[in-house]
């Protein structure tokens, strides 16, 4: 009897090997039946991917940049004409804000819609990337369970008990399932994170109507001002957690996944045809932030990021976890077993 482990033969009827010591998978595998229905609990948390992983069409990305494009563009050339009108005056004397303001009044007005379509648009997008986050992590975690339920009944049904030897399972250990939904156990409000983005939009719609209309209530320009930034604090750190939650649960289910193709191997599966799952590109957030501040621009691609690494990861997942399922429900002696003659 040849141990998978070690590669060496032993006396018929062994569970362990006598060189290793550990188990010969070959002689106590159970049968297919016995491991139906901790398999169809794996398919089961699989097939949930389709309601929690979506993907976000990247060329969305071009709309929040349009619309700064327009309200750069009307800004500017707003700004230029008063400079302009003002170069002209004769004497400072002339000089009338209250004229001008009225001159450029419907041309201030024209960036509320601009304003209120780019924060919405933004809005939107951090609804989706938070409830997403918080769909895919509750499906790991059923997930995760269903792969460690499997290999513990491997275990019952084989008559090893409840221990994952190194055989079976190495580097697994009992807290494996906790490791890959330590990130996400506690979910994120996608609404409230949702209404922080678009309140900023409201109060930049306010400051724009208070300097229009009322130009002699620069305090409520002001309010509105402070309590933006605020917001605009909040979302900074919503960027801070949408970074590295994606992070560290991308790297978890890398190290957890890559565990489970080694686990079947030594289970006697043939598991070379599961994909070792790829890590994302450590990606840092203080250089993330610098370069936004600095720049402005930047921050469209960090938009950007926070939607491709999760489709990135999503999409790998259903390669792995296809095949993975496709894998376990095929033993090689269960199809010994089915094709000898009865």
């Amino acid at each position: 009897m040849l141990c998978t482990t070690c590669g060496r033969e032993n006396p018929e009827g062994n569970k362990f090997c006598v060189y290793c010591g550990q188990p010969i998978m070959s002689a106590v595998f159970p049968k297919k039946r016995d491991l139906e229905a901790p398999i169809a609990d794996i398919a089961r948390a699989v097939g949930q991917r389709k309601n929690s992983d979506k993907t976000i069409p990247i060329y969305l990305g071009a709309i929040p940049i349009a619309i700064t494009l327009a309200i750069t563009v009307v800004f500017v050339a707003i700004l230029a004409s008063m400079l302009s009108d003002i170069t002209d005056m004769a004497s400072p004397e002339e000089y009338d804000p209250a004229q001008l303001y009225a001159d450029y009044r419907d041309y201030f007005l024209v960036m509320i819609p601009l304003e209120i379509g780019f924060y919405l648009f933004f809005g939107i997008i951090t609804y989706f990337l938070v409830k997403r986050n918080n769909d895919h992590f509750a499906r790991d975690a059923a997930l995760a369970s269903a792969m460690s339920g499997f290999v513990d009944q491997v275990n019952l049904k084989a008559g090893l008990g409840r221990t994952r030897a190194p055989a079976y399972g190495s580097p697994w250990d009992n807290q494996w399932g906790t490791s890959m939904t330590s990130v996400g156990s506690t979910p994120r409000n996608p609404m409230l994170w949702a209404m922080v983005v678009m309140l900023q939009g409201v109060l930049g719609t306010a400051s724009i109507v208070a300097v229009v209309e009322y130009p002699n209530t620069l305090e409520v320009s002001i309010l509105a001002s402070l309590v933006s930034l605020v917001l605009s604090v909040m979302t900074v750190y919503m960027w801070y957690f949408l970074m590295t939650d994606n992070k560290v649960h991308d790297q978890s289910w890398a190290q957890n996944a890559e565990s489970f193709k080694i686990s079947l191997a030594r289970l006697g599966y043939t598991a070379g045809s599961i994909m070792s799952p790829p890590r994302q590109p450590d990606r840092s957030f203080a250089l993330y932030f610098v370069l936004s501040i600095v720049t402005g621009v930047f921050v469209f691609y960090w938009w950007y990021i926070l939607v491709k690494d999760p489709n990135e990861h999503f999409r790998f997942h259903a390669i792995y976890e296809d095949e993975m399922l496709r894998v376990v429900s095929n033993h090689p002696s269960w199809l010994s077993a089915s094709a000898s003659p009865r």
